[in-house]
C-alpha cells in the first residue's frame, strides 16, 4: 500500500495537453508573432521529443527547457507555464518574431512533482511551411 502511495506522489503528468495550457501556449505566442499557426501534430510531437529526447525531423526547431518549483509554490500550472517565458531561454525571442507567416508551431510538457520540489519540463517546436 505504501508503494501506491509512493508511485502517486512522484506521479508524471503525461496525459494530452489540457485546455488551459494550450491556451496558455497561444496566447502567449501570439504575442511574439501573431502570424503563425498551432499545429495539433507538432503538439504531439513535443510530447514524443520530451519522452525521448529522439532527433527531430529537418526543419523544425525547437526550444526546450525546465523549471523548477519549490513544493510550497503556491502558482497554479498556468502561471507556471507562463513562467517558462521569462527565463534565459526567451532572451532568444527574435527566433520567434523572425518565423515567417504560415509558420506551424506546437507545445507540450510534462509536469513532475517531487517531494522537495516540483519540475515543469516543456518543448517549443516550429516548422516553416
Amino acid at each position: 500500500m505504501r508503494l501506491i502511495f509512493l508511485v502517486l506522489y512522484f506521479f508524471l503528468v503525461n496525459a494530452e495537453l489540457g485546455e488551459i495550457e494550450k491556451k496558455v501556449f497561444k496566447k502567449v505566442h501570439r504575442w511574439y508573432n501573431p502570424k503563425i499557426r498551432w499545429s495539433k501534430q507538432l503538439e504531439g510531437k513535443a510530447q514524443e521529443y520530451l519522452n525521448s529526447k529522439d532527433s527531430l525531423e529537418e526543419g523544425i526547431m525547437v526550444i526546450d527547457g525546465e523549471n523548477t518549483y519549490q513544493k510550497d509554490n503556491s502558482l497554479t500550472l498556468g502561471a507556471k507555464l507562463l513562467d517558462t517565458f521569462n527565463g534565459p531561454m526567451w532572451n532568444e525571442t527574435e527566433k520567434l518574431t523572425d518565423l515567417p507567416e504560415g509558420t506551424r508551431y506546437g507545445c507540450n510538457l510534462i509536469y513532475q512533482e517531487g517531494s522537495m520540489e516540483d519540475v515543469l519540463r516543456y518543448a517549443y517546436l516550429y516548422k516553416k511551411i
